[in-house]
């Protein structure tokens, strides 16, 4: 089929740039052929740790500063560029103003030592590196006098006469690395072409360095795989999940039914989907469910980030599983769920009603208060300062008797029964949840046995 075809039209910056970064194929042709020639080779997939690069050296990341260096070309029978550092963050955790730079790859020629030599916001604060990183732009000096405390190391780079710290990936978001350059030669990288090298080979560097982070991680804690592989996040994951309610709910449900076989005496059938009681007396609850959401967590997501909601909703894991500990001291049987995201079950049996309003209100005043909460980071302790940050949140109490029960399994006969049964116990709660956030939230809602309706509690 034909084609109309037209010439390439390259701008000349772009074929200089070209040729510059083709040149050392070219030079090391037979090597090139060697390793991509017509036969079969092995592909090794390097994955270092690239915070152990002082025993272990990365010869990728080592060869990319080599070849940065070769490709300043040379001038007066000397290198252009004297020397290239790789330099890596050292506590990513930490705010980006307060993270500190160490070298972890480098050219042969350079002075420093790999995993050695650093550069600390608290110390060397006006670091061409440190500068370059934290704007996001390249940092550069034409000429540098002995005074000048723009160069961390005078004592060990001697005669640099021009530097420039390039930060690598910031066009993406936070820098990934840094790339310092340093030159004998005044002016060495003033011009445009110089800077668009280093761009571009600064793209190859960022490659490197997320491949390492995200092979390392391919081999991160597979111990906690093999003996959990039930959780996968460890920040909230170590709580009971909304797998653990299921199963433990079609337990309690399944042995009811056993236990309750003899059909109930004809009674009033009005069946509540989710919690109803006897009219007058205060009968035991078998089972009792106490919903909790956050309100606002939107909002707040979008205000302080996922990080900062995960650390949240552990500290709310933490505290509620200290209220069982006390306030629902008196019921051992008692036990807490983190279903999805914000949403929270406590499970109680064997509570009278008046008990369960009562200990919804002291967990619901709980939960209300300001919780330390770390922004940027997920470990614990939290390496960085905690922030206060106060919530509320809406509370849905449901609770069933033995006629309840008796009656929802009488409605959902047949082979899933426990299943339908346990569906329209979380249809309530979540029925409920939904119905307190559209009121504006900061409410308890709770079954009502004289009205036989769920109505929000005054007082809370």
């Amino acid at each position: 089929m034909p084609r109309e075809s037209r010439s390439l039209t390259l701008r000349p910056e772009v074929v200089e740039t070209i040729h510059t970064l083709l040149r050392p194929l070219y030079e090391d042709v037979e090597q090139v052929r060697s390793c991509s020639g017509q036969d079969m080779f092995d592909i090794l997939e390097s994955s270092p740790d690239l915070d152990n690069t002082t025993m272990y050296p990365d010869t990728i990341l080592d060869g990319l500063a080599e070849m940065i260096v070769r490709l300043g070309g040379s001038e007066q029978g000397k290198t252009r560029w004297l020397f290239c550092c790789i330099l890596l963050t050292k506590d990513p955790s930490r705010p980006l103003q307060q993270r500190t730079l160490v070298v972890r790859a480098q050219s042969q020629a350079s002075p420093h030592k790999v995993g050695v030599a650093s550069v600390s916001p608290t110390v060397e604060m006006s670091s061409l590196s440190l500068r370059a990183y934290q704007s996001g732009q390249i940092c550069y000096r034409d000429s540098v006098s002995p005074e000048d405390t723009v160069i961390a190391f005078h004592d060990v780079e001697h005669n640099i006469q021009s530097a420039i710290a390039i930060p690598v990936g910031a066009e993406y978001g936070e820098p990934v690395a840094v790339i310092y350059v340093a030159s004998e030669f005044d002016g060495a990288f003033s011009a445009l072409h110089d800077q668009r090298l280093l761009r571009l080979l600064g793209r190859m560097v960022g490659e490197a360095v997320k491949s390492y982070q995200v092979r390392r991680q391919g081999v991160e804690q597979l111990g906690a795989i093999l003996n959990h592989p039930d959780i996968v996040d460890s920040v909230v994951g170590t709580f009971f999940s909304e797998n653990k309610f299921i199963d433990d709910l079609k337990k309690d449900l399944q042995a009811f039914q056993e236990q309750h076989q003899q059909v109930s005496q004809p009674e009033t059938r009005s069946t509540i989907a989710g919690a109803a009681v006897e009219e007058t007396q205060p009968e035991i609850y078998v089972f009792a469910f106490i919903g909790v959401d956050v309100d606002h967590s939107s909002s707040l997501a979008a205000k302080y980030g996922n990080t900062t909601m995960r650390n949240l909703y552990r500290e709310i894991a933490q505290r509620i599983k200290s209220e069982l500990a006390s306030t629902f001291r008196m019921y051992p049987e008692s036990k807490f769920y983190h279903i999805y995201a914000d949403r929270f079950v406590v499970t109680l049996k064997n509570i009278t009603h008046e008990q369960l309003i009562s200990k919804a209100r002291l967990l619901k005043k709980s939960l209300d208060l300001a919780y330390k909460v770390s922004l940027l980071s997920t470990q614990q302790p939290p390496p960085v300062h905690l922030e206060d940050l106060k919530i509320t949140v809406r509370l849905a109490v449901s609770a069933y008797t033995i006629n309840t029960l008796e009656r929802l399994f009488d409605e959902y006969r047949g082979q899933n029964s426990i299943n339908k049964v346990r569906e329209a116990i979380e249809r309530s709660l979540a029925t409920e949840l939904n119905k307190g956030m559209s009121d504006g939230g900061n409410q308890i809602r709770a079954w009502n046995p004289i009205t036989r309706l769920f109505e929000r509690l005054g007082g809370d």
